[in-house]
């Protein structure tokens, strides 16, 4: 049997088994190489005393041998009792070089295909080969050339279940990844699951402890603007009350009253959300505060260094954001009678 490595030792055998059982002196197998279009001496047997012609014998341009070829290729035979019958050509140097007297050469078609040549020759003596001896060489020739091919079908077969055999192992060595990381990724689920589970119990407690928190922000804030405005109201207050009483400045009382109007509006819940006076900008609250005291335009320009056009403007804007404007009231008789209920 042939197996996959065996085709060089097994064309070797073959030549040599045909030389020490046929009346030659040499048996040799040339191949054809398509790829560099080119022959080789692949298998050589010569019997003893005689030099060997291989090594020599390689890459050979195939067109240099058109005369050889030109036969064998036709699937034609070359038969010469005497190689000088040979017309003049290279390959009847090379076998002049050699002292072939006779040659005989059968072509071999692997697959119908040009695979190479088969040849026989004699150093001593000349020989005729008959048809009976053509029969029997070729018969041999073909029983070799059967046998490559099955070596070239055995090795693509070979090959294919390898092929194969490999496509099966990545198909399934990617299958069973694809199947590791679908548990990889089942588990980082459940496990995403658990961290959502825990993270919303912790934000569920997290909530409940904002809401206390916020519940008890809510009272302390409660607390702290009772006694902010327990502090407004029974302390603070009276003292600017008694410091305004005691100035007879027009001017000290305006500011005092200005500065009670913001010691209100630092505590919270002491204004009312409808107040007026909360959306006073900090001019027309001094503004305010001195007008309530009798001070003119003029004098108010002076102690706020403005001109008396920005104290009027300023009077416009306190009309309007006290909803007054363009009605006959007095701005200050107003401020007198509504001050203690902006301030309560």
């Amino acid at each position: 049997a042939i197996h996959i490595n065996d085709i060089q030792s097994f064309l070797d055998e073959c030549v040599e088994r045909m030389g020490r059982a046929l009346d030659v002196d040499g048996v040799f197998i040339w191949e054809y190489d398509r790829k560099t279009d080119t022959m080789s001496n692949t298998s050589e047997w010569v019997t003893d005393g005689y030099p060997k012609y291989k090594d020599k014998l390689q890459n050979l341009p195939a067109g240099e041998l058109s005369w050889a070829l030109g036969i064998l290729q036709s699937n034609e035979i070359i038969n010469y009792e005497d190689v000088e019958d040979i017309p003049e050509c290279l390959e009847k140097h090379i076998m002049r070089t050699m002292n072939i007297k006779s040659i005989l050469i059968f072509p071999m078609f692997v697959r119908n295909v040009f695979f190479g040549v088969l040849g026989f020759e004699t150093y001593e003596s000349y020989r005729r080969w008959g048809e009976e001896d053509i029969y029997i060489l070729r018969t041999a020739s073909q029983i070799i050339t059967k046998s490559i091919e099955s070596y070239y079908a055995e090795k693509a077969l070979a090959e294919t279940n390898k092929e194969l055999e490999l496509r099966v192992r990545k198909r399934t060595a990617r299958l069973y990844a694809a199947k590791k990381e679908l548990e990889r990724q089942q588990q980082e689920l459940l496990a995403h699951r658990e961290e959502l589970l825990k993270l919303n119990k912790s934000l569920i407690e997290t909530n409940d402890a904002l809401s206390a928190l916020a519940r008890n922000f809510e009272k302390g804030r409660e607390e702290i603007l009772r006694r902010v405005a327990s502090i407004t109201s029974f302390k603070i207050m009276p003292l600017l009350r008694e410091l305004r009483e005691k100035t007879s400045s027009k001017e000290q009382k305006a500011d005092l009253d200005v500065l009670a109007s913001y010691i209100t509006e630092l505590s919270e819940g002491l204004v009312k959300k409808d107040n007026p006076f909360a959306n006073f900008s900090n001019m027309e609250a001094k503004i305010s505060a001195m007008i309530k005291n009798g001070l003119t335009s003029q004098q108010i320009a002076k102690r706020l260094n403005v001109s008396v056009e920005t104290v009027k403007t300023h009077r416009r804007n306190i009309r309007k954001k006290l909803g007054i404007q363009n009605k006959k009231k007095n701005l200050r008789s107003y401020l007198l009678s509504n001050w203690s209920q902006f301030f309560k």
